[in-house]
């Protein structure tokens, strides 16, 4: 999908430079700064969706709790693949 997009003289030259600076074409930057302001967004967004779960009920478990709810018998969670006994 192609996405037309209208740049000032002076901000067309800011993402050129920044483009040659780095080794890409201007298109690469525009993409890669759009999809890491959508991602930001994101996740701020799911920050404050977590916050005010969390400020609704603070409840906090210890790795400890978590380990015995999801049925490991050690602590902490051992997540390494050992080989055999």
């Amino acid at each position: 999908m192609a996405i037309y997009v209208r740049f000032s003289d002076e901000e067309q030259a800011i993402i050129r430079q920044y483009a040659r600076i780095h080794g890409m074409r201007e298109s690469e930057v525009v993409r890669m700064a759009t999809l890491d302001m959508v991602e930001n967004d994101l996740d701020i967004r799911a920050f404050k969706e977590a916050k005010d779960r969390f400020e609704k009920d603070p409840r906090t478990y210890s790795m400890e709790e978590v380990g015995r709810v999801l049925g490991s018998h050690e602590y902490p969670l051992n997540t390494e693949r050992h080989a055999g006994p």
